[in-house]
């Protein structure tokens, strides 16, 4: 790149705006550089015995009520926290110091202790070396000399019939039985269920049998009972129920418990497909079929709106990835290389709090394999693809993020409210939506960057070289296809042994 980055950072080094704290760069390797940070010893300990006081204040300890507590017994008991508390305090200071000199970074500084505090030694001072991973320096580029495909998808009647004809085809209604017999796969069930012998807080539900929505050992319990017939069901609370786990709230006071259900049959009807008909069009709230067709042209217009939208900013990730070389951190690729095969983890079953390292990774595929799965495949060969797609995808986020800032792009609050509404119906409701992203920050997180990244996007398409192609929903959803297995490899899950000779992946995680 043109602009060294270790020349800008030459020109603060030493400039704390606290005379007790120095800081130089000892090495600066691409977009990683590299500081010490040199803390007088009277300063470090200045803020730890800040952070006791303040401790002393509120805690109790066997005898001693809160506040009465020796501080003896307050630094004997709270060295670690006070010196993380310190650490950090003080080495905030300086990455402040170093975002005021209008330095770019990105991530979280690595910390690495390079000489211990000793509270009795007060001629030897903390020293940490400090880590930075620098923002990329993007090269500039014409958004109009860009040319991009605008898919442009003429729906017809036909077009309309057969979607129409789709869905009936699979989705199912149900229909009374004209004598009583027992359940049988594909049947529809009107169950209760409620904890234990309690007809209390009864909580009622329709399922087709073999669909899925309940687990295959219940499942298989409800074929060939009778309407009134109650199967019993028994699971295990996690200790830990966290807030996206699916497990209902109220459950946190049986968390580690086994607890009982009872599922009671109420009704059992039979499944057959919908036809095209009114009942089909009272499904959709419609009260004729025309309606219905009305209806579904305006869903499919949606979603050849959004399709197209989709293929659009594909082209553009693909323009960025061929033709804009710049560099980025080592680091951030690895990251993403590990979100990517955590992902891939994930479909066996194989999920914790904090993502598996690249060393269980490597130990967890090898038992995949070892189970009959994916066995096609090298892990390096895998690795390079995860790679590639890691590449890609962070040159996409890198140019989007300085095309926003050069073209001054935000979310408004009307937009972002409009957003969390709009995941209403999968959330039940717009109560439920609203608070779900008040509880759930990080996917909050999420869709303030997704919105975000398409409102950018949807600004660059149009200082681009956009032009129409007139194309079938065929070629259209080709087209989305290949912007999908752009952000993943696509892979082959069956099974290349038999059932009989696989064994488990893993059942305990944490084992490896």
């Amino acid at each position: 790149m043109d602009v060294s980055v270790s020349s800008q950072l030459d020109d603060f080094s030493n400039q704390s705006s606290d005379v007790k704290l120095d800081y130089k760069l000892v090495s600066s390797e691409g977009l990683k550089c590299v500081y010490d940070v040199n803390i007088a010893h009277s300063r470090f300990s200045e803020v730890m015995e800040e952070f006791f006081t303040e401790k002393q204040k509120a805690y109790a300890f066997k005898s001693f009520r809160p506040g009465r507590v020796p501080l003896s017994i307050v630094r004997q008991n709270f060295t670690a926290q006070a010196f993380e508390y310190a650490t950090q305090k003080l080495i905030s200071q300086v990455v402040k110091n170093i975002q005021e000199q209008g330095i770019e970074y990105i991530g979280y500084p690595l910390l690495k202790v390079k000489q211990e505090f000793d509270k009795d030694d007060s001629t030897k001072n903390p020293i940490f070396e400090v880590t930075f991973n620098m923002k990329p320096q993007i090269p500039d580029f014409s958004l109009a000399n860009i040319e991009i495909v605008n898919p442009v998808v003429e729906i017809s009647d036909q077009n309309i019939n057969e979607e129409m004809e789709l869905w009936a085809k699979n989705n199912f209604k149900s229909v009374e039985l004209t004598e009583s017999r027992e359940a049988r796969t594909g049947d529809i069930l009107s169950l209760s269920m409620s904890m234990l012998d309690s007809s209390k807080d009864q909580q009622s539900l329709e399922i087709k049998l073999g669909d899925g929505k309940l687990v295959k050992e219940i499942e298989d319990q409800l074929v060939g009972k009778s309407v009134g017939n109650v199967v019993q069901h028994t699971v295990t609370v996690p200790k830990t129920i966290s807030k996206d786990s699916g497990i209902p709230s109220e459950l946190k006071n049986f968390a580690g418990k086994k607890l009982m259900f009872n599922l009671t049959i109420n009704k059992i009807m039979e499944s057959k497909p919908h036809n095209v008909d009114l009942d089909m069009a009272k499904v959709f709230g419609c009260s004729s079929i025309e309606s219905c067709k009305k209806k579904f042209r305006q869903m499919l217009e949606e979603r050849v709106k959004n399709s197209s939208f989709i293929c659009q900013k594909y082209e553009l990730s693909s323009y960025i990835n061929s033709n804009i070389d710049f560099e980025i951190s080592d680091e951030f690729i690895k990251s993403e290389v590990n979100i990517l095969w955590n992902r891939l983890l994930s479909k066996f079953g194989l999920t914790r709090k904090n993502p598996f390292t690249s060393e269980e990774i490597k130990e967890l595929f090898s038992q995949i394999q070892k189970a009959g799965f994916l066995t096609k495949y090298e892990f390096d060969y895998l690795n390079n693809e995860y790679t590639k797609i890691s590449l890609r995808k962070l040159k996409f986020f890198f140019v989007v993020q300085k095309l926003g800032q050069d073209l001054s792009i935000s979310l408004t609050k009307e937009e972002l409210e409009n957003a969390k509404l709009s995941k209403s119906a999968e959330l039940g409701g717009a109560e439920a939506a609203l608070r779900y992203y008040t509880e759930n920050r990080e996917a909050l997180i999420s869709l303030e960057n997704s919105l975000l990244e398409d409102k950018i996007v949807s600004e660059a398409l149009l200082q681009c070289d956009v032009k129409d192609k007139h194309m079938s929903l065929t070629e259209l959803s080709q087209c989305l296809n290949d912007a999908v297995k752009s952000l993943d490899v696509d892979l082959d899950f069956s099974i290349q042994k038999s059932q009989e000779e696989s064994k488990p992946v893993i059942s305990d995680v944490e084992a490896v």
